[in-house]
């Protein structure tokens, strides 16, 4: 039979690109936050299970050029791409190996990070107990593990609109032709109705709609090698937790959205439901954060773990952010109401937060330490999701007078790759316009000199220069 998971591969190759949430830059970061000494990020080791190409990796590997990165993936293909390419940016400090991850031994040595991003719900129960074998039993003493995975209750309905998409693609042996039926379905599913139709339509239906018209959203990958994948298994986080603690772990945090911890508010939920779900988990952090993903039914987490032996010394203080590096990418749009690209806001009018976020706005999307009177404020926002911290100072600059590209861009464009690396450590789909600017920046031409270049007008030119500085490609270093 043609559909085995290799084949599938091959036909529908699977998304790989940099994951800000696992660069050790902000898994330093959080753990520092959770009460963990983290391991220095410029000499860490990180391992990566499933990793595909090295995506991820690379970036990291090329701008911590004295720490040690090792990938592992079982499809040889996608390694052997990423080997390239690793070769071709001379990268000696990567290694990729196209192995099981069951064969992953003590002969690996010691890793401060280990990532596990798209594995553990998506793979055999022996091989998930491994991803956490392999944290129990490699984790350097402080060291972080980062693992992602499909949540329950949530995945019951994920659970069913796939074992839909299944039943009516049953009969397709080739992946593409899965991947086309499984789409028709999700198109019926989420049909636009009749007046008749809505009438009639109860809670049930409305969710099984609304989740597969986010479905049909998701690119080929996405839904071939997540919702259709041969293994599908989500779990709740007290389960996850409890699997973690059998091999030695214990449960840190939240990689994407820092957990609610202490305070009244609760993303998603109203003071009162707080303070009930508060006395109902009776000081058991995990049963709160449990009765959390209940009520706002969360589908997906990236949880962090750590050594049980472990002491967390004063977990989320506001001494534990001093020394590390805050930043955001938030724009104050009116007076005292900040907002992101992705439509996260946050206002206020307290006059010691409003300068605070006015000051890392300017300085977007360069940062700057935290100092012990800034500690109380750069916590307390990076809870409400309004700030970044990270263990180093970021490495994106402003366009300055003559902006200058990145290396590694630049060496990705030279390459034919159509995504690049910014120095934030997040994917960017360039388009021909981008790619003819982005070579012109090389640290030589002010944006009069661009625009003579280009034919283009000094200012279009001028706002293209600063939107891609928002996006982190420019470098303030020297080749």
């Amino acid at each position: 039979m043609k559909d085995t998971t290799s084949h599938q591969y091959r036909l529908v190759p699977y998304d790989n690109f940099p994951l800000p949430q696992t660069n050790p830059s902000r898994l330093h970061a959080l753990a520092m936050m959770a009460g963990v000494n983290a391991p220095p990020i410029e000499t860490c080791r990180v391992l990566e299970l499933g990793a595909s190409e090295g995506a991820n990796l690379i970036p990291m590997a090329h701008r911590l050029p004295h720490a040690e990165f090792i990938g592992v993936d079982l499809e040889p293909e996608p390694v052997e791409r990423g080997r390239a390419a690793a070769h071709e940016f001379g990268l000696r400090n990567l290694r990729l190996e196209a192995m099981d991850l069951l064969d992953i031994d003590a002969s690996f040595g010691t890793f401060d990070y280990v990532i596990a991003h798209g594995v553990y719900s998506w793979t055999p129960e022996n091989v998930s107990d491994k991803v956490l074998a392999i944290m129990g039993e490699l984790l350097s003493p402080n060291g972080i593990g980062f693992v992602s995975y499909n949540t329950q209750p949530a995945g019951h309905i994920r659970t069913m609109v796939r074992e839909m998409m299944q039943f009516h693609s049953r009969a397709a042996e080739d992946p593409i032709e899965k991947l086309a039926k499984a789409r028709e379905f999700l198109a019926i599913l989420a049909r636009e109705r009749s007046q008749t139709e809505l009438d009639r339509m109860d809670a049930y239906d409305a969710v099984l709609a609304a989740h597969a018209t986010e479905l049909l959203t998701r690119t080929a990958s996405s839904l071939m090698h997540d919702e259709l994948s041969t293994t599908h298994r989500p779990a709740s986080l007290t389960d996850f937790a409890a699997h973690a603690r059998r091999h030695g772990l214990q449960y840190l945090d939240d990689a994407a959205s820092p957990d609610p911890r202490d305070g009244e508010a609760v993303k998603g939920l109203d003071v009162r439901t707080a303070a009930q779900v508060r006395a109902m988990a009776a000081g058991d952090r995990l049963a709160e954060l449990q009765y959390h993903d209940f009520l706002r039914m969360r589908r997906f987490r990236q949880s962090l773990v750590c050594r049980t032996e472990v002491d967390l010394a004063a977990p989320w203080a506001a001494a534990n952010a001093v020394g590390l590096h805050a930043s955001t990418p938030l724009t104050e749009t009116e007076t005292g109401t900040f907002v992101a690209k992705s439509g996260f806001r946050i206002s206020t009018t307290h006059p010691l937060p409003l300068a605070y976020l006015r000051r890392l706005a300017a300085l977007w999307p360069e940062s700057e330490p935290v100092s012990t009177s800034d500690c109380n404020v750069a916590a307390a926002l990076f809870r409400a999701g309004a700030n970044e911290l990270h263990g180093a100072p970021s490495r994106a600059a402003r366009a300055g007078d003559r902006p200058r590209v990145d290396d590694l861009v630049l060496l990705q464009l030279k390459r034919g790759n159509s995504a690049v690396s910014t120095l934030l450590h997040e994917p960017l789909q360039t388009d021909e316009e981008m790619r003819n600017l982005l070579p012109l920046l090389d640290g030589t031409r002010t944006c009069a000199e661009l625009a003579l270049s280009l034919d283009w007008n000094v200012e279009t030119t001028k706002g293209q220069v600063d939107e891609l500085a928002g996006l982190g490609v420019f470098t303030s270093g020297t080749r």
